[in-house]
């Protein structure tokens, strides 16, 4: 792990007032980001199959931050951290959110 990694995501939750993960599956890398509360409960719904927060990109992830007045290198901690700590699922379906009506 990167020095960034030194501290664990529920104490950067914890301080940031909500989480970011970072999800591996056969669809590709995604990230979550929820109230720091619900991080671990998130992850088991994710296992489950269910989607409990809204899946985005890295670059959705950055603009998000941004806009909530994270520096850029912030962002790329927060980004570090949450990678180092990926969560990797091998159980389909598990795929990002869809807008719109099915």
């Amino acid at each position: 792990m990167t020095g960034v990694s030194s501290t664990s995501l529920a104490s950067w939750a914890r301080e940031h007032g909500f989480g970011i993960l970072c999800i591996i599956n056969a669809l590709g890398e995604h990230f979550v980001v929820g109230p720091a509360e619900e991080a671990q409960a998130a992850i088991e719904m994710a296992e489950r199959g269910f989607e409990a927060w809204t899946w985005m990109s890295e670059s959705q992830v950055r603009q998000y931050l941004a806009e909530k007045g994270f520096s850029a290198s912030d962002t790329e901690d927060a980004i570090v951290l949450a990678r180092d700590w990926a969560t990797t699922m091998s159980r389909e379906p598990l795929a990002p959110a869809r807008s719109g009506p099915s």
